[in-house]
Order: C-alpha cells, then sequence, then structure tokens
C-alpha cells in the first residue's frame, strides 16, 4: 500500500452494465449515507478520485520514461535514416534514375581525377585501396618496362667497348613476367586480350661476334667491302626478337591495373551491389575497345621499329658509331705501341704511328673488318631505337590511348555517357526493384512518425 487506499463500490449482479454518471452516482450513495464511509477523506473514496488518482500516477511514470523513451526514438530515427541513406537516391523515375546515375559518374571521374594526378589526400579512399593509385602503379610498370628492355631485350650480350674496364655482361638469368601488381581476381572480358600467363625471358647470351659473322656470311651480297641494309635489318631484327613479349607483357600489366582501377572506383562510388553489376556489363563492351587500341597501337610501334627499313636523325647515333670506330682505331695503336719502341724524334715518332695504325688495319681480314663495322652499327642503332621505342610506347599506347587521351577507358563512364541514355536503358541500370521502392517509402513514413513523436516529446 505504499500509494495508499481507495475505496470503491463494483457493480452487483443486480446492476446493470451502464457506465453513465448517474448510475456511478446511485452505486456510491453509500459513502454519503452511512456513518461508516463518511469518515474516510473525500479524495479517498469513489471511482472519481481513483480515476484522478491514476491519472496523476500514469502522468509521472510517464514523464519519468521520458528520457528512456527520447533515447530510444533517436536510436530508431538514426537506424532509419542510415537504412535509407544506403539504399541511395530515389530512382523511381527518368529523373531521378539519371541524377543518380551521373552524380556517380560525377564522382568516379573525381577518382580519375585524382588516380592520375597523384593527389591521393582528397579522398580516405586512396589510403584504404591502393588499387586506385593508377598513375604511380603504371610508372612503377613503365620503370620496370624499360629495365627490362635494357637488360633482357637483347637477343645477345654486344662486346664491351675497346680499351675500356668494362667487362662483357654475363647472363642475366630468367626474367620472370608474371603480373604482380596487386591482384590476383581475375576478368573473363579480358580474355584474348591480355596475356594471362606471360611466362619467363632468358638473359641474353655471349658471343655476338660469331653470331654476326654467321649472319652475315648467310646473307652477304656482292658488296665491295662492307654491307648491305638488309644485313643490318636482319640483325637487328634477331636482336630485337624478345621485344614483343617484353611489350605484351608491359601492355597487359597496364590494362590490368586500369581493369582493376575501375573496377574499384565503381565499387567506392556506387554501393549498390546491382546497380553497379548493370553499370560494368553496360560499360565493359566500349572500355574492352578501347583496351584494344591501345594493344594495337603497340603493336603498331613494334612493327614500324622492327620491319621497317633503319633510319634515325639522332645525332646519338654518330657520336655512339664514332666512338665505337675511334676506339677501335686506338686499341690498333696500343697493341703496336707496345711491341715497338720510340726512338725520340717527333718525324720519326709521328710516321711510325701512321705506319703501325696501317699494318693494324691490313691484320684484319676483311670479313673480320666488315663483321666489327656490322656489330658497331647494330650496337649504336639498337641503343637509340630501343630508348625510342620505349619512350614511343610510354608515351604513345599507354599515356595517349589508355590514360589521357580523348579515347582512354577511363573517361567511358562519364556524366555525358549519363545523359545519353535512352529511358530503357537507365531503367535497366538503376531502376528500383518492386521490394526497393517499397521499402523506401516505408522507412521514408516511418522516419516521419519517429520524427513527429520526438516533436511531441519535447513539449
Amino acid at each position: 500500500l505504499k500509494l495508499g487506499f481507495y475505496v470503491i463500490r463494483s457493480r452487483g449482479a443486480d446492476m446493470s452494465n451502464n457506465n453513465d454518471d448517474w448510475e456511478f452516482r446511485n452505486r456510491e450513495a453509500i459513502f454519503e449515507e452511512d456513518d461508516m464511509w463518511r469518515t474516510l477523506p473525500k479524495d479517498r473514496v469513489g471511482v472519481a478520485a481513483l480515476k484522478a488518482r491514476l491519472t496523476d500516477l500514469l502522468g509521472h511514470i510517464a514523464r519519468r520514461e521520458f528520457p528512456h523513451v527520447r533515447r530510444e526514438i533517436v536510436t530508431r530515427l538514426e537506424d532509419a535514416r542510415k537504412e535509407l541513406e544506403n539504399l541511395g537516391q530515389s530512382r523511381k523515375d527518368e529523373y531521378e534514375q539519371r541524377l543518380y546515375l551521373s552524380t556517380i559518374a560525377r564522382q568516379f571521374q573525381e577518382l580519375v581525377s585524382a588516380g592520375l594526378q597523384a593527389s591521393y589526400s582528397i579522398n580516405r579512399a586512396f589510403e584504404e585501396a591502393p588499387e586506385l593509385r593508377l598513375i604511380t602503379l603504371v610508372t612503377n610498370l613503365a620503370d620496370d618496362f624499360a629495365f627490362n628492355l635494357e637488360h633482357y631485350g637483347m637477343l645477345r650480350n654486344f662486346e664491351k667497348l675497346p680499351g675500356t674496364n668494362s667487362h662483357v655482361k654475363r647472363d642475366e638469368g630468367v626474367l620472370d613476367l608474371s603480373n604482380d601488381n596487386g591482384s590476383s581476381v581475375q576478368f573473363p572480358e579480358l580474355d584474348g586480350l591480355v596475356i594471362s600467363e606471360p611466362g619467363e625471358i632468358e638473359g641474353p647470351e655471349n658471343g655476338i661476334m660469331d653470331w654476326i659473322k654467321d649472319l652475315y656470311q648467310r646473307s652477304r651480297g656482292m658488296d665491295l667491302g662492307t654491307f648491305s641494309s638488309t644485313v643490318l635489318m636482319s640483325a637487328f631484327k634477331e636482336q630485337s626478337g624478345k621485344w614483343p613479349a617484353l611489350t605484351k607483357a608491359f601492355m597487359s600489366n597496364v590494362v590490368l591495373a586500369i581493369h582493376r582501377f575501375i573496377s574499384k572506383a565503381l565499387e567506392t562510388v556506387c554501393p549498390d551491389q546491382l546497380v553497379r553489376e548493370e553499370l560494368w556489363a553496360a560499360l565493359m563492351e566500349e572500355a574492352v575497345k578501347r583496351y584494344q587500341a591501345g594493344m594495337t597501337s603497340a603493336e603498331y610501334l613494334l612493327s614500324t621499329e622492327r620491319d621497317t627499313r633503319l633510319y634515325t636523325a639522332d645525332p646519338e647515333f654518330s657520336k655512339q658509331h664514332q666512338k665505337w670506330r675511334a676506339a677501335r682505331v686506338t686499341e690498333i695503336f696500343k697493341q703496336e705501341i707496345g711491341r715497338q719502341h720510340h726512338n725520340g724524334a717527333m718525324k720519326v715518332w709521328v710516321e711510325q704511328c701512321t705506319t703501325w695504325l696501317q699494318e693494324g688495319a691490313e691484320k684484319s681480314s676483311n670479313l673480320n673488318e666488315i663483321t666489327h663495322q656490322l656489330h658497331d652499327t647494330l650496337n649504336a642503332y639498337y641503343s637509340v631505337a630501343r630508348k625510342r621505342f620505349v619512350d614511343n610506347i610510354i608515351h604513345q599506347a599507354v599515356n595517349y590511348h589508355l590514360l589521357f587521351g580523348p579515347k582512354t577507358p577511363l573517361n567511358v563512364f562519364s556524366q555525358e555517357w549519363v545523359i545519353g541514355l535512352k529511358a530503357e536503358q537507365l531503367e535497366a541500370i538503376a531502376g528500383e526493384s518492386p521490394s526497393v521502392r517499397g521499402r523506401r517509402e516505408m522507412l521514408m513514413k516511418k522516419i516521419a512518425d519517429l520524427e513527429a513523436a520526438k516533436e511531441i516529446l519535447k513539449s
């Protein structure tokens, strides 16, 4: 009895079920007529007093529970809003669908721009997903390509420069061309375009002079004391025989890096898996065409280097060629001076030097002389062509076709692409299913009700 007592008179078996005021007053008249009940406090007697007390108690209990109810409403409101946010923008009609995809496309292109400029600090996604650091990945791949072509691209090592302390390059071992740029995910849409198992490349061998001599003897014409351009073309094509495999592996790795970037960027800006899958299917045909354009460009550059007449306007070629000629003459002089003695007279010394050089040159057979000339010319041209080829592949096939050009695959998904979609395409990609639409409407009503309840608790 902590809350005290109340006295009321319940209905008897012979009383009606009427609940009007007269019936109550008639039943409780006994409290006014009988001396035993008149002594009780008036606020503790009768149904009316009990109603007033219960109302007061209920209000007190409700006020006591308000903070708990308010917290529960706030929690449920936050959960409902979060679930509604996860559903994304409303997509019930063409306007909302186009706006939804356009927003995603804008966010995607922002990631593309940051990924190409190495502006990784603007979005924490770059910290969480290494695949998004696109320009860094491609730059590292380009450095590897330049290194691999220099050290593994030759069929055979060139001779050391006469008179130098450098040594003939030893076997570089085996180069593993397997892709290791951060993911083992396979993409069926790239089958036949990129190398799935690049394999290995053997390092260059020694013995280039014997190879050149044999090549010349198998290909010589009736040239007087020299070699034809056809022989040099054949030598260069064989010496650069590993370029296609190295280039194909490099381009495959670049395409895979870009493809993984697109996949991760879409996952970042489009949390709705169904929409993302539809987008991927809609974009891939055009993206693969643009990948192919980059691969075709690389093949074209390979062909221009290896299947046409050799030519360069680069002055480095002449410098290298003259350097080798001077080194060979100097070597003849060093060999002869080691066998002769200087008598101190300048005139005699000059005449003797001329004689030594002439005798040294005459001692070399015509075949050996041509072999050396062919080696030196091939060496000078190969060095110039290799550097030119690496720059062209990176600048044209990669930078222009795959990264920065007007037809890069990174531009396939854009706001312009979204604007060009027809209504049925929009519906297929971004349209909401009936279940999602129903869920969205339910959540919106729930949020409205909870906000109303929250306002009531404030009053």
